[in-house]
């Protein structure tokens, strides 16, 4: 059965950028049938980077990734994840923003303590799976044209101290965090 949220961590502590599948439901009910029939699905919404492929001025791949999103149907006769077709509700890998440094995932438990490793089915954290109640993120972006007229050392500061990159260049960048409460789990 998949787990409502899980994150994987990026392979790289220095490289971009963790993924994060929130898998959720919903039910129809058909009210023509006598007794109604209930209808239940469950959907998951993926966010992962990947390298950019946009190029500079002279010709060269920047450095720098891509966040796409997709969201895909339980099919309950395959046991997989799909993409109905005709639905446009439903796609693989869109992008939705580019000039990305970082994203990172952070699971927080009941009492505010940072869940490391971040639970999955298997590993030693599985027991916590349910004990998630906020995931803090934080999204690292870049400016798409040199913003400064020399170069500037920045360190750009992750979640976690072996997440923090050290650049100098023109480029400008900036970092959102967000704290987003996991509410329900605990019902199931």
């Amino acid at each position: 059965e998949p787990i409502p949220i899980l994150i994987t961590k990026s392979s790289n502590a220095a490289k971009c950028c963790d993924q994060l599948d929130v898998v959720y439901g919903d039910v129809t009910i058909d009210t023509t049938t006598n007794p109604d029939t209930y209808n239940y699905f469950r959907y998951k919404t993926t966010y992962s980077g990947k390298p950019s492929i946009l190029t500079d001025e002279a010709g060269n791949v920047i450095d720098a990734y891509a966040i796409y999103k997709s969201k895909k149907l339980w099919n309950v006769s395959s046991s997989s994840w799909e993409i109905p077709s005709g639905n446009d509700r439903f796609h693989d890998d869109i992008k939705i923003v580019d000039y990305v440094v970082d994203m990172e995932f952070i699971p927080i438990d009941e009492n505010g303590l940072k869940i490391t490793p971040p639970p999955t089915a298997t590993n030693a954290n599985k027991d916590k799976i349910y004990k998630i109640k906020i995931v803090d993120m934080i999204l690292t972006t870049r400016s798409t044209k040199p913003f400064y007229k020399k170069n500037v050392s920045q360190t750009i500061y992750g979640l976690v101290n072996t997440r923090d990159v050290s650049k100098s260049d023109k480029y400008l960048r900036d970092s959102v965090t967000v704290s987003a409460h996991a509410r329900n789990l605990g019902l199931q």
